[in-house]
């Protein structure tokens, strides 16, 4: 019996080995193949546009109401940045999400790119417009743009503009300056966008994927709150109109969505 048992105990641990040999082949394998560990590029890319029309340096912008308004200088903030679906557990954020966006650029063009992003079956783009309050007030030594010199912060009251709109206007044989300072925590807005396909339904992510935006300029003075600018052409406070504009931002009529490829 002693003898039986030597000879069963070189057995078992041979058997022992090759069961968690096969056990790491299967699932590192398994791991590999997963797809919920894979990684993306996704590429934001913003459009600015004047009643469907490109934007354009010293062209004229008509709102709603008929006036010609022309930038010197439109730029705002593009923060918290997250793909989202319906599953709370599959949320992308981007890390330090804060984009200064200079509307008059490139031809009115932006681009936002995530790299490594994990692979989900996201439905939804969420986007801060603004700074919250914590980055409002703090700023970032990491972050360029959330720094003093970034033309964008008010050292008088310790806190950045979230959008900048300044230029001349024109309605009848009325004509001016207008100059719109957005700013304080009241002013932040964040909208949820949904991500469509052609056909109207849920995207399929690969490798490489774009997600074109629309940001319509007029919006920003028509519906909800429609600006007269023989009437407020001067903003420098949420209550003297900030909250206003805030309000247009984030009705549904400045972002949205355009379309999905890969």
């Amino acid at each position: 019996m002693p003898v039986i048992a030597k000879m069963l105990r070189p057995c078992s641990f041979f058997i022992v080995t090759v069961f968690w040999a096969a056990y790491l082949f299967v699932f590192s394998g398994c791991r590999e193949e997963d797809p919920l560990v894979q990684e993306m590029t996704i590429e934001i890319s913003l459009h600015h546009k004047n009643m469907g029309s490109n934007l354009s340096p010293g062209l004229p912008v008509t709102d709603s109401s008929g006036t010609l308004l022309s930038f010197s200088k439109l730029q705002y903030f593009l923060s918290n940045i997250r793909l989202e679906s319906d599953n709370p557990m599959d949320v992308y954020a981007e890390p330090l999400s804060y984009h200064l966006i200079k509307a008059l650029d490139n031809g009115g063009h932006t681009i936002i790119r995530f790299e490594k992003v994990p692979l989900r079956k996201y439905k939804y783009l969420h986007i801060g417009i603004g700074l919250d309050s914590l980055s409002n007030r703090a700023g970032s030594a990491d972050v360029p743009v959330l720094q003093a010199g970034s033309g964008m912060y008010w050292s008088w009251s310790d806190e950045f503009k979230f959008m900048v709109l300044e230029g001349n206007f024109q309605k009848a044989d009325t004509s001016g300056a207008f100059l719109f300072h957005v700013t304080g925590n009241a002013c932040y807005r964040e909208i949820r966008l949904d991500l469509k396909n052609s056909a109207g339904g849920e995207v399929a992510f690969g490798p490489r994927n774009t997600i074109s935006l629309l940001a319509e300029i007029p919006a920003l003075f028509g519906s909800p709150n429609p600006v007269d600018f023989r009437e407020m052409n001067n903003v420098m406070s949420p209550e003297g109109g900030g909250l206003k504009i805030a309000g247009n931002y984030s009705s549904g009529g400045f972002l949205k969505f355009q379309y999905f490829s890969n």
